[in-house]
């Protein structure tokens, strides 16, 4: 899987799903084509049984890191496009544990757990690359008060390959879900034997795997890491049961650097508004470079910056004036409040509105919408804030 706009390399590790491991499963030798082995154990089940449960259930994503510090919460706001929402009517449900699910592995691994919020998006993703929904995503939400921006998309045929499962561009990561059709046929015919609750079981296990896989490999990703050779790590380059929590020591530490720049930016914020107030505009700048490095579509940070540079007395400077346009573009509130402080520092003529006003700028000045059950709703399985983690295993069988 790779980041969106990111050269390709070895050692990159979290983007999305892999290619679908009929074969694969968890840890332990899995009965071959062949095996008619019929020892029974003292819960009655045979080998051969064993081992065919082994085939259809996914492997168990545990992190082996221990985490011993103290465990921060990275608010995660998902926003499920409609086409997945009608595949899926308890998504808000679903969603909810593939991201506790997730929390199972981030919270060992990085010490970062999600505090998930859900939202309707009133848009229906397209088969092909994903490029274009990031830029759909992020202008629905530039992301100002969360760490991640995650849209989830319905699922588009049986493909497992990684660019085409999600993709991640800084704050904003997109993923698709699993095609349950094309997953139902493919295990029938894989495993004719298993009974049609066992099929049943194991495809609702597969989809919370895919869609938490692809979901920590786009996040990984977003916080620096690269593909691993390994075809069972997280960072694989492609989805299958068999992929386990593993990853490698390297990206580890290259998330554990991103990670703590990324919680300190609402920090650098309230300081550069700090000294934006006491009149030190070019220390303002200093704390903003950082936030818009790493969240180049979110709105306050612009409008701050465009006033630092107003502020520094040279609202005609080129700089100033791509700053402040740049912002001015994002929505009506922002381009109202960069006119307002143009007026301040006495640029009269780049103080009027645009005419017509920029396609983002004619939103409503209310919250996004949202679908009647989903309206900004707050998870309250994913993360307690309080700092106690849900760490529960998802329903189905393993």
């Amino acid at each position: 899987m790779s980041n969106a706009g990111s050269g390709g390399g070895a050692g990159r590790m979290v983007a999305v799903v892999i290619v679908i491991v009929l074969g694969g499963g968890c840890a332990g030798a899995q009965a071959g084509p062949g095996a008619t082995s019929t020892a029974t154990t003292s819960t009655g089940a045979t080998s051969a049984e064993r081992g065919r449960a082994r085939g259809l259930f996914p492997v168990l994503l545990t992190a082996r890191a221990a985490w011993s510090g103290e465990v921060r919460a990275a608010k995660l706001r998902v926003w499920a496009d409609e086409g997945y929402r009608a595949k899926n009517p308890r998504w808000q449900e679903e969603l909810d544990d593939d991201v506790a699910y997730a929390n199972r592995v981030l919270i060992p691994m990085v010490g970062v757990g999600l505090a998930a919020e859900y939202r309707a998006w009133e848009h229906r993703g397209q088969a092909g690359e994903l490029a274009a929904e990031l830029v759909a995503l992020a202008r629905t939400d530039p992301g100002d008060d969360a760490v991640w921006v995650v849209g989830v998309l319905a699922g588009a045929g049986e493909s497992t390959n990684a660019e085409q499962l999600g993709a991640a561009e800084l704050g904003h990561v997109v993923v698709r879900g699993s095609a349950p059709g094309e997953q139902r046929e493919a295990l029938e015919r894989a495993f004719p034997d298993a009974s049609p609750e066992e099929r049943s079981d194991a495809l609702s296990a597969r989809r919370r795997h895919q869609l938490t896989v692809v979901l920590l490999h786009q996040l990984a990703h977003s916080l620096g890491a690269q593909h691993e050779g390994d075809a069972d790590a997280i960072m694989s380059d492609h989805w299958s049961p068999a992929v386990t929590a593993a990853i490698s020591e390297d990206n580890r530490r290259r998330m554990l650097r991103e990670v703590d720049e990324r919680l300190a930016t609402g920090r650098q914020v309230r300081e550069a508004e700090r000294l934006l107030a006491r009149g030190d505009a070019a220390g303002a700048l200093v704390a903003l470079a950082p936030v818009l490095r790493l969240y180049p579509a979110r709105v306050k940070p612009r409008v701050l910056r465009c006033r630092a540079e107003l502020a520094q007395g040279h609202p005609q400077d080129a700089a100033t004036v791509a700053a402040c346009d740049a912002a001015a573009a994002t929505g009506i509130d922002a381009a109202l409040a960069v006119a307002t402080a143009r007026r301040g520092a006495g640029d009269l003529t780049g103080a009027m509105p645009p005419d017509p006003l920029p396609r983002s700028a004619k939103a409503p000045l209310t919250a996004p919408r949202v679908g009647k059950r989903s309206a900004s709703r707050t998870s309250s399985r994913s993360w307690s804030v309080s700092g106690r983690s849900a760490l529960r295993v998802p329903s189905g069988r393993r």
